[in-house]
């Protein structure tokens, strides 16, 4: 009798295990559950001196001049700009997120290449870049 009553258990047990693998590894619905891939846009700037030594990680301040002018600050000086390109998208998304101080973090994820071009990303995700 306990032999019995164990079988049935365990025969029990792995239907319910088997049954729960099949609807975990259901590969039907893997892309209607996905989330959404996070695009994080980056914007290029230009040094103003060759020789500033930027870093991948470095803590950078962008502070709105105009639309079209978004200077980079390093420990409150100034060491270059955004391209205007990128500086008219940047001032776009800060209006759409009503981040209208005029200065925001950014964090660099490029070394500066020969010619002084790095790119930077804010630092906080915008909520709607739409």
């Amino acid at each position: 009798m306990g032999l019995d009553f164990i079988r049935a258990k365990a025969k029990r047990y792995e239907q319910q295990r088997d049954k729960s693998k099949i609807e975990e590894l259901d590969t039907a619905n893997l892309l209607t559950d996905a989330k959404k891939d996070a695009v994080i846009r980056l914007f290029l700037c230009q040094l103003d001196d060759l020789d500033t030594v930027i870093v991948p990680g470095l803590v950078l301040i962008g502070r709105v001049e105009s639309e079209t002018l978004v200077n980079i600050l390093q420990r409150g000086r100034r060491i270059g700009k955004m391209l205007p390109d990128d500086a008219v998208e940047l001032t776009r998304l800060m209006k759409l997120n009503r981040a209208h101080l005029g200065v925001i973090s950014l964090t660099t994820q490029t070394e500066a290449s020969m010619d002084g071009i790095f790119a930077v990303k804010p630092k906080k995700r915008f909520r709607r870049e739409t």
